[in-house]
């Protein structure tokens, strides 16, 4: 939901790529992620589970504009993955639009299954954000290896970076 200076009303995601906001009964698009623009495209699969997911503001809002989102994100005709994207929001002329894009997290490796991303996130008290990944079904044996990012539960800052006290920081292979 969004402050009042900032249009009210509420963004919603739509799986096939699309950012709302709705506002006093009008629906407008706050940005297509599958329009071309310089933001990896979203990959949509009819009846699937990708997609534009999860939306949070920061916890401080009102003083930086920054809204994240999580996607499945194409990577190649074959391949996709889960990232992270930071963003500022901006209103004007009763428009709300997204600008200063940054790709702040990238599960790796890519996949070929479109099914098992994960995605939701969470700010946590001290601004780290907490984010699960899916195993990608195929590789959910996988998740017990520390050299990749199936079926984790990945904390990082809110610029993309690594908290120094994550318990494998400074582990080989993590």
């Amino acid at each position: 939901f969004l402050p009042d200076d900032m249009g009210g009303g509420m963004l919603v995601s739509e799986q096939t790529g699309r950012l709302l906001h709705i506002a006093g009964g009008k629906r407008s698009i706050v940005h297509d992620f599958n329009d071309g623009s310089p933001y990896p495209e979203v990959l949509f699969v009819e009846g699937g589970q990708a997609g534009l997911f999860d939306i949070k503001l920061h916890p401080d809002f009102a003083e930086n504009n920054m809204v994240y989102i999580s996607y499945a994100a194409k990577t190649d005709e074959k391949r996709s993955t889960l990232i992270l994207m930071r963003f500022k929001l901006i209103y004007g002329l009763g428009k709300v639009r997204l600008k200063e894009g940054e790709e702040i997290f990238r599960a790796a490796p890519a996949r070929a299954q479109a099914v098992h991303y994960g995605g939701r996130f969470i700010f946590m008290p001290d601004n780290t954000i907490v984010m699960t990944t899916g195993d990608a079904f195929h590789f959910r044996e996988e998740a017990q290896k520390l050299d990749n990012h199936f079926g984790k539960t990945i904390r990082i800052n809110d610029d993309g970076s690594v908290p120094a006290d994550n318990p494998f920081v400074g582990e080989e292979g993590a």
